[in-house]
């Protein structure tokens, strides 16, 4: 069965309350995003120091940018992969919760990577803002390890070992992307993030 087709698949009534609860809180992330960006009220503003200041905003755009890309493609993958779930265990819900809260907290490393990309604590910054996403694609290949254990099926009957193993090798690779970005930030800030941003390119596909 082909990824479009699994997509078009209904969650079951089993799933489909962890889905939902689910979807909301990738919407909940996804929000705070954006609420970390703006212009603080100063002194003497005029339209000319105003258009200053939103420009100097740059590095929070582009990293707003990257975690909405890399958190939406997560929500794709976390959807895909809801669609070959038969029934959850309470491994399985407390994986998932364990994924949701990591992924609420993006909006941190989002919001410092962005505020101190272009200080002398961009080192830090982008440690926290690389080393954070290879954390999430970790509790994420928790949760499909869980939900794909022989020891206790929890898959459809239509996920063959095939079809696992794709999601697996899928899975593996976005983590070993992750963890280059990861290591290159400790070569070079701007080589991390500027990798990390690029990485999002392979969830585009991988799922």
């Amino acid at each position: 069965m082909k990824t479009d087709q699994i997509a078009q698949l209904e969650p079951s009534e089993s799933t489909g309350r962890i889905e939902a609860f689910s979807d909301g809180i990738f919407g909940v992330a996804i929000t705070l995003l954006a609420l970390e960006i703006g212009v603080e009220e100063y002194k003497g503003a005029t339209d000319a120091n105003l258009l200053t200041h939103i420009y100097e905003l740059m590095p929070k755009y582009i990293a707003y940018i990257n975690s909405f890309a890399t958190v939406l493609l997560m929500w794709l993958a976390h959807h895909q992969m809801f669609r070959l779930i038969k029934k959850p265990s309470n491994g399985l819900m407390l994986a998932n919760g364990l994924l949701l809260l990591v992924i609420a907290l993006v909006p941190f490393p989002t919001k410092t990577v962005g505020q101190f990309i272009d200080t002398d604590a961009k080192g830090i910054a982008v440690k926290f803002y690389t080393g954070y996403f290879l954390l999430v694609n970790f509790v994420f290949l928790l949760l499909w390890t869980i939900a794909s254990s022989k020891s206790k099926p929890l898959l459809h009957a239509f996920a063959s070992t095939e079809i696992v193993k794709a999601v697996n090798r899928s899975i593996l690779t976005g983590l070993l992307i992750n963890f280059i970005c990861f290591g290159l930030s400790f070569i070079n800030p701007w080589l991390g993030v500027t990798t990390n941003i690029i990485s999002w390119l392979y969830w585009m596909v991988a799922f």
